[in-house]
């Protein structure tokens, strides 16, 4: 009998598995619960939302070194992706069939952390399940879904081999060396971290939002010149500084003109950087470090790859600092998956598809690879 190891998942911080857990419980309710309201009917709004889910659960699980799971989710995803695009009707049997995959995952998962090890065997055959389901021709889905789920029934999952991958990085004593010898650098880092010390946001966050974008640049295949964008993280934000802090700090909802102040800040730092000699491009993703991916962001509402790959690099690890830090008494552990459910659920939305997915390669090796 072949079995299957998560030795990395395993070996986490309890802290981190029970906050995995809790998302886990969260991602299947949330899938059930979505399922319910579809009860049969092909409603487009509900499919979009049963991805978003399911992406979610896929997403989470990657993050913690499941790896040998995300195969199964990722083939589960493919038949609501064709759902998405009309060349799959919705049925019931399909709420069944996911529900019947997505519990004997969560059973894996939960044999994994006490025992270590599950059977890959019942693994295999539900991809083979899943794989036969998303080929079936039009109008002979619904017999092989009535097969499958009698086949389901008699198996207690599991799945196949683990991928183990690993990058080194620049340790930031390196990386700061790099940058002080760079003078116009060395300047916008000294105005980021005057920045941190203002109150307006958690002392530490340049760092953060640095090593996070100088990442997921590198995952990407680094896109944007890493001077460039180093430049444009730390200034990206220094227009707050201009903000009057009775509206930074209003704790109700801001009115349109306040709004409007608020996103001055991005002109503030591309002006800044434009008028100082080799930064435009920093300029340019600084601008538009708001737009995104559908094209609903601010200034000048960019869609698609028109949206400056840096820009969305940054977007992302603002958007992950900004829920791992919503509270000074909670720790990233805490809300870690908090924001990457939220990143993923926005991939195809505010975030390029691939961009989400090389970011959470960077958080699995930053934030959690390392406990």
């Amino acid at each position: 009998m072949s079995v299957i190891t998560c030795p990395q998942f395993s070996a986490l911080d309890r802290e981190i598995i029970e906050d995995f857990s809790e998302c886990l419980n969260d991602n299947v309710s949330q899938i059930e619960i979505c399922i319910n309201l579809l009860d049969g009917d092909h409603d487009p709004e509900l499919i979009n939302r049963l991805f978003r889910d399911v992406h979610s659960l896929k997403g989470n699980c990657r993050m913690v070194f499941l790896d040998p799971l995300v195969e199964t989710i990722h083939e589960m995803e493919e038949i609501v992706a064709d759902m998405r695009q009309s060349y799959k009707t919705y049925h019931p049997l399909y709420g069944e069939f996911f529900m019947g995959i997505i519990l004997r995952l969560d059973a894996m998962i939960q044999t994994l952390l006490l025992e270590g090890a599950v059977d890959a065997d019942a693994q295999d055959a539900m991809i083979e399940l899943i794989e036969e389901i998303r080929l079936a021709p039009v109008g002979k889905d619904i017999e092989i879904l009535e097969k499958s789920l009698i086949t389901l029934s008699g198996c207690f999952p599991h799945k196949p081999s683990e991928e183990k991958q690993k990058q080194s990085k620049d340790s930031d004593q390196t990386q700061n060396a790099e940058i002080e010898s760079n003078p116009d650098l060395a300047f916008f880092r000294t105005l980021a971290l005057q920045l941190d010390d203002l109150a307006i946001y958690k002392s530490g966050r340049t760092q953060t939002l640095l090593d996070l974008a100088l990442e997921t640049n590198v995952g990407l295949g680094t896109p944007v010149c890493p001077d460039q964008l180093t430049a444009a993280v730390y200034l990206h934000d220094i227009g707050m500084a201009l903000i009057p802090t009775e509206i930074i700090h209003k704790p109700s909802k801001l009115t349109a003109q306040e709004f409007q102040t608020i996103k001055s800040h991005v002109t503030i730092g591309a002006e800044l950087l434009q008028r100082m000699d080799g930064w435009s491009e920093a300029a340019k993703i600084v601008l538009q470090h708001h737009e995104k991916h559908d094209g609903t962001g601010y200034p000048n509402q960019l869609s698609g790859d028109d949206v400056h790959p840096g820009a969305m690099i940054i977007a992302l690890a603002d958007t992950f600092h900004a829920v791992t830090n919503e509270r000074a008494d909670r720790s990233y552990k805490k809300s870690l998956f908090s924001a990457v459910t939220l990143i993923n659920g926005q991939s195809g939305g505010q975030f390029k598809p691939e961009f989400v997915e090389a970011f959470n390669e960077t958080v699995r090796q930053q934030f959690i690879a390392v406990h």
